[in-house]
């Protein structure tokens, strides 16, 4: 009886195996995606024994871990995806001997860095270059400068290089342009600064000339970088003439007489603050003009005729004959004599003409001949009797002749010499020939008789 029972519980035992249904496990969907930003989502699970629900991934967070059989939901939240990389996570579902993975792909974040800051260029221009990360498309927009910044790109398998290439700025302005770099939802600027061509312009003559009296000049000049004058060479004869009522980068300059028989050259220098830019003009000053002439005065006689007059200057000359002088003609002899022609003089008097020999450069320079034409011979004869004798006058505008005392001594040239002493008291007879008179007078003369105009 006792193995009887036995082999009926085996048998129970037997087919109550038999009888356990196949685990089942179903998940619905196994792919999800999501984007960047943090949410939540969920999977549907059907099984017919209890199941379970797991991730190994940080960011992953079961909210449903577990349930029973039958139809079920495994809910779970992810973190946002900070980096700029897409990234996968995995959710396990098991029940039983049975699982299945559930796979969410994350979107990386949209990101744009930009390695790069302002940039200044001086004048010559240059390049730089922008390192650009970027996990999504990006612009770039040049404002302000597209005519004088231009861009290339390099592309690499990680990042970009923007290359920039900044053409020579030949205005005399600084410039700047923006840069924009657009992506990502963000915007990075970097400004470019280029300085300006610094430019010192001579907008007056370059050369001054001065006459040997001096005077003042101005010189104007145009600057963006300021300006400074320095006489360099000359400096002991051009000075600065301060004056408030020029503009800015004007120069006034007077210059001192020059009272040498050369001409001498100056220069003046102007240099920017810097010391980078420099003009500069000369100055010319003429030597002071002379005249000399030999002889200072000139005879002819009544016959007229010919004679040179030498001329010593540094300057170009003309000779003035006096309008009324109508009996003197002359022509130049090269360069330094001129030929005086007089006339034969009818006329009873002697006649004369002062000439001027005037300076080309300055009218105020200029020097004088007398030119005398003698008329006919004229005599005055009279007895003195004394010993100290004083000629009488002989009026006329040009008189000259010699003087004979009427003794052993020598004629005397009249009216150079007018006074005599002889070497005794006595009586002489005096005889003065002369040319140009008009008359005579004797007054305070004496000792003076027998007079005789006969002749006169």
């Amino acid at each position: 009886m006792k193995k009887s029972i036995l082999i009926s519980l085996a048998a129970l035992v037997a087919l109550a195996f038999s009888c356990t249904p196949e685990p089942t496990l179903s998940v619905s969907p196994t792919t999800l995606s999501a984007g960047p930003e943090a949410g939540s989502n969920s999977v549907n699970v059907t099984a017919n024994n209890a199941w379970t629900a797991k991730s190994s991934d940080g960011w992953i967070h079961i909210s449903t871990a577990s349930g029973e059989a039958g139809d079920g939901r495994v809910s779970f939240t992810y973190d946002a995806n900070a980096s700029s990389d897409e990234r996968t996570g995995t959710i396990t579902i098991s029940s039983a001997s049975l699982s299945q993975t559930v796979t969410l792909t994350q979107a990386q974040a949209d990101k744009m860095i930009v390695a790069g800051s302002d940039q200044n260029f001086g004048p010559e221009g240059g390049t730089f270059s922008v390192k650009v990360q970027s996990n999504v498309s990006y612009s770039v927009e040049i404002t302000g400068g597209t005519d004088w910044v231009t861009r290339s790109t390099t592309k690499g398998l990680a990042e970009s290089t923007e290359n920039f290439t900044v053409a020579p700025n030949e205005g005399y302005d600084t410039r700047t342009c923006e840069i924009v770099f657009s992506g990502a939802g963000t915007k990075h600027t970097i400004k470019v600064t280029q300085g300006q061509t610094d430019a010192l312009i001579l907008d007056s003559d370059s050369e001054y000339t001065v006459s040997w009296k001096g005077g003042t000049f101005t010189v104007e000049l145009k600057s963006n970088v300021g300006c400074k004058a320095f006489v360099v060479e000359g400096e002991s004869w051009i000075s600065r003439k301060d004056t408030k009522a020029l503009e800015e980068y004007q120069f006034a300059f007077e210059v001192d007489k020059n009272e040498g028989k050369k001409a001498r050259e100056g220069r003046i220098e102007f240099r920017d603050v810097s010391g980078n830019k420099t003009v500069s003009v000369t100055v010319i000053q003429h030597s002071k003009p002379y005249i000399k002439v030999s002889p200072e005065s000139i005879s002819f006689e009544k016959e007229g005729g010919e004679a040179t007059l030498s001329i010593d200057s540094n300057t170009g000359f003309t000779v003035e004959i006096p309008a009324d002088a109508d009996w003197l003609s002359g022509r130049p002899d090269g360069d330094s004599a001129f030929i005086f022609t007089a006339a034969e003089n009818t006329a009873s008097a002697t006649r004369s003409a002062t000439v001027r020999v005037v300076s080309a450069d300055d009218e105020d320079i200029f020097a004088e001949v007398l030119v005398v034409q003698r008329g006919p011979t004229q005599t005055l004869r009279f007895n003195f009797t004394g010993q100290k004798l004083t000629l009488p006058t002989i009026l006329g505008a040009n008189v000259s002749g010699k003087t004979n005392w009427g003794d052993d001594s020598a004629e005397k040239n009249y009216p150079s010499v007018m006074n005599k002493e002889y070497k005794k008291q006595g009586t002489y007879p005096v005889t003065i020939v002369f040319y140009g008179g008009i008359g005579v007078k004797f007054t305070g003369v004496t000792g003076i008789d027998e007079i005789d105009l006969s002749s006169f």
